[in-house]
């Protein structure tokens, strides 16, 4: 069905690029990397121009687990949109990824700077502090995500995404 509704957008909007990335996204939820890299080879200049282009580039990376090309997608989607925190939240997760841990604070800081409850960049800390053995820095962090998440118990979504991670759907939808 969703992909009969992502075809009839693709029809009636050809050149709307929110269809254009929500398309993206389904596809690589699918782990269609093949078809979402063609997609993108394929998109229009406009589209090209845009910060989204490297981010969903920076996403199908993370998806190969290819963080040298994401890292270096996630500098053009900032440089073309420093405005925003989820490309900046992106960039310091592969620099951590990367072992380049100085580099990946002040990439979430930016994140941060932008929007105080990035999740991503909070997690960033969070870990980077975890691996540098200061117990209290990480336990703010942890604070500070399930705070960013009001209603969701933190513990939930570790729970659930290590159902997730073992291919327990069912089980990480019931909690």
């Amino acid at each position: 069905l969703y992909e009969a509704l992502m075809e009839r957008a693709d029809r009636l909007y050809p050149n709307d690029h929110w269809f254009f990335g929500k398309r993206l996204v389904h596809l690589l939820s699918q782990g269609r990397t093949d078809e979402v890299r063609k997609l993108l080879e394929l998109a229009s200049p406009e589209f090209k121009a845009m910060s989204m282009y490297h981010h969903q580039y920076g996403m199908l990376y993370l998806h190969e687990r290819n963080i040298e090309a994401m890292e270096q997608e996630y500098r053009f989607a900032v440089a073309t949109s420093p405005e925003n925190p989820q490309h900046w939240s992106y960039l310091s997760m592969a620099l951590r990824h990367l072992g380049r841990f100085d580099e990946a604070i002040i990439a979430a800081d930016h994140a941060l700077d932008l929007d105080p409850t990035a999740r991503f960049a909070l997690q960033v800390h969070q870990k980077v502090a975890e691996r540098k053995g200061d117990k209290a820095a990480a336990k703010h962090f942890e604070a500070r995500i399930a705070a960013s998440m009001p209603g969701v118990d933190h513990p939930q979504i570790r729970a659930a995404t290590k159902l997730t991670q073992q291919g327990d759907f069912k089980g990480a939808v019931a909690i």
